[in-house]
């Protein structure tokens, strides 16, 4: 896997955005990770209103992976096993505390309305939510302890993801692992893993933190159900093809319409908007 000792904006987006993995040394500071504290993160899974899972994998027996969702109470939490892996996940955490601006501010090329979430994984020694993969771009910020990461080297196709993935699962964990290479990611450094690859990360600490960075477009098939419920919205239900009682019913062929009608960028980005709203 490739390395970069710092975080270069020019060479990253020229040699790796959506084409391999890479991994950025000194991403942050130790100083910076030391604003981040597990206890007080970890309580935002006791909050209502967003949405936390613990997941128990096990590496010998992925089928018997056990998967809870939150809110949790507080004993809950404080009487998770030590012998036992566990892996907390806390999404839209950038929602909850300006903690994570400044890491924002240095993916600002990325256009804005791409932008999914912050989510922080906290998990005990050999921890894991088993190997899986996104359909997206996602960086990964070590900000406590080791995580040890395999990461596929070739992209899947989705076909080639839905036949390896075990079926009546919540999670959608494959079942093998194309070749990959490793690294451990120790506190400060950044893993960027593009669409489509593999991965899986088990913790090599008592507890460790990271956070996933995620960057994804709508899917295609909301985008356009989300255009359709627009036009849809401005016509009678018992409106037909050749016929409106305001109007001359001749048929001017000449005059149908050829394209969709969205040539203004705001109309794009509204919809962009809408559709991830209704995008799970």
């Amino acid at each position: 896997m490739d390395i970069l000792n710092t975080w270069d904006e020019e060479i990253f987006f020229k040699l790796y955005w959506g084409k391999k993995p890479c991994i950025i040394k000194n991403f942050i500071t130790s100083k910076d990770c030391q604003k981040f504290d597990i206890d007080e993160l970890s309580t935002l899974a006791l909050e209502n209103d967003i949405v936390t899972r613990l997941i128990q994998y096990n590496h010998q027996c992925p089928e018997e992976l056990s998967l809870d969702h939150g809110p949790f109470e507080e004993e809950q939490l404080i009487g998770l096993p030590k012998s036992t892996p566990w892996s907390l996940l806390i999404q839209d955490a950038d929602k909850k505390t300006d903690l994570f601006s400044n890491i924002l501010k240095k993916f600002n090329k990325i256009p804005a309305p791409f932008f999914d979430d912050v989510m922080i994984s906290i998990g005990n020694i050999n921890s894991g939510t088993g190997p899986h993969l996104d359909w997206y771009n996602v960086f990964i910020l070590q900000a406590k302890g080791t995580k040890n990461w395999k990461v596929e080297t070739q992209k899947r196709s989705f076909q080639d993801h839905d036949d390896s993935i075990y079926e009546n699962l919540e999670v959608k964990i494959l079942k093998n692992f194309h070749p990959y290479t490793e690294h451990d990611l120790t506190a400060g450094e950044l893993l960027y893993i593009p669409p489509g690859h593999g991965h899986h990360g088990t913790s090599k600490s008592d507890l460790s933190m990271s956070f996933s960075i995620g960057y994804q477009g709508p899917r295609l098939t909301t985008m356009i159900e989300t255009y359709l419920s627009k036009l849809i919205g401005n016509i009678h239900e018992d409106q037909r093809v050749n016929f409106d009682p305001n109007q001359d019913s001749s048929i001017d062929l000449s005059n149908w319409p050829k394209d969709l009608p969205i040539e203004n960028k705001d109309i794009i980005l509204e919809l962009i908007e809408i559709a991830k709203e209704q995008d799970y």
